[in-house]
């Protein structure tokens, strides 16, 4: 995520955000917007009730500031924020309501009659609160209005209503600690609001990726699926056929044996690695292929547990997918592990396995796999 040092917009890689997030942030701040909007007015009124018992001469005057200017414009505000022109305006509209307020005040300490001047810059940094925190004015909006404020105040307290220097003093430490701690707030507020848009950003990305190779993935194992379900079926009913053939007619043993041989160079010759097991997992039959891919020569697999070549972690994981399979009699399943060649590599298999049977009974499991390392690689990266 990169951002302006100074107004905090999207920058760089992720400037392509900005406008995404203004109509996510003015969406998300209005109903908050509207209720600060709604309270500023009558609180603000509420403060006449503080004129009338410190100034009852000058209440008029004041009154004429918090109820004739001030109070109409925050309503106004609440009610502008049911249209649509707010959306484009409400930045500058929230950063003028903060000037007019803070103005305000500053006229009521003009108006005021020393000392009691002196104590209604407290106002000021009411207002300070409400611009930085509860309104939802950006950083660069809120921190303008602020430093408005104080310049508002610094003129009216040395040319227009001279004030002590030591009040003078006091009354800035805190106006100038408050400005600058209410930038603070308003700017960790943005950040934070931004940072989470990013990274909601970046997860809706990462979902979207996953989806999509979830989606290859599932195409090309129902592809394969199929391809191995028919060249199952057409085995399983071309060795039906001929073992029905050689029960009735002895003459065509001659003609299955043939084809058992064709099937077996088939599994032999193959690409993917072909294995067979018995009930209890050990191997009674490997491939070409599988020799190839593991490292280890026929002689040192066969009667070995397959579990040999998984990895450790993955071992207890893969003994109850297959007691599963065999306990529930499922024909076809398909599954991914991590393996470990001879020589210490790690490979991920898919493999499609089936039972295995011999005369109706099953005797072990029979596995098509295929080396599928480098689509794992492509997808992590990918992501």
């Amino acid at each position: 995520m990169t951002l302006n040092l100074l107004t905090l917009k999207f920058a760089g890689k992720s400037s392509s955000l900005e406008a995404p997030f203004l109509k996510d942030y003015y969406k998300v701040s209005l109903p908050q917007v509207r209720i600060s909007a709604f309270l500023a007015a009558f609180v603000y009124a509420a403060f006449g009730y503080l004129d009338a018992i410190l100034m009852p001469e000058q209440r008029f005057t004041m009154w004429l500031i918090r109820f004739v200017v001030i109070f109409p414009v925050f309503l106004g505000t609440f009610f502008l924020s049911f249209s649509r022109i707010f959306e484009r305006c409400m930045q500058p509209i929230l950063a003028s309501n903060i000037i007019l307020a803070g103005g305000g005040i500053v006229c009521m300490i003009v108006i005021a009659p020393a000392p009691i001047n002196y104590y209604y810059y407290a106002g000021l940094l009411l207002v300070f609160m409400w611009g930085y925190t509860f309104v939802r004015l950006r950083f660069l909006w809120a921190s303008l209005a602020g430093w408005v404020l104080v310049a508002l105040y610094e003129i009216a307290a040395l040319w227009i209503s001279p004030t002590p220097h030591y009040v003078l003093i006091s009354n800035n430490f805190f106006f100038i600690t408050a400005n600058v701690i209410g930038m603070m707030a308003c700017c960790s507020i943005e950040f934070y609001a931004r940072r989470d848009f990013f990274m909601a950003h970046q997860l809706k990305i990462e979902r979207e990726n996953v989806k999509k190779i979830d989606q290859e993935m599932e195409e090309r194992l129902q592809k394969q699926t199929k391809e191995y379900q028919i060249v199952n079926r057409t085995l399983e009913q071309e060795i039906a056929g001929h073992k029905k053939v050689v029960a009735e007619k002895k003459a065509s043993l001659e003609e299955l044996q043939e084809r058992e041989k064709l099937y077996r160079a088939l599994v032999e010759n193959a690409n993917d690695m072909v294995l067979r097991t018995n009930i209890e997992g050990y191997f009674t039959f490997v491939n070409a292929s599988a020799v190839h891919i593991t490292g280890y020569e026929e002689k040192e697999l066969i009667g070995k547990r397959y579990s040999v070549l998984i990895h450790p972690d993955l071992r207890d994981s893969a003994d109850k997918f297959f007691k599963h399979q065999y306990a529930t009699g499922i024909q076809n399943t398909y599954s991914e592990y991590p393996v470990i060649t001879k020589d210490g590599r790690n490979l991920w298999l898919g493999q499609n396995t089936q039972l295995f049977f011999e005369n109706g009974e099953v005797v072990g499991f029979q596995a098509v796999s295929r080396d599928i390392t480098e689509h794992k690689r492509r997808g992590k990266a990918d992501s």
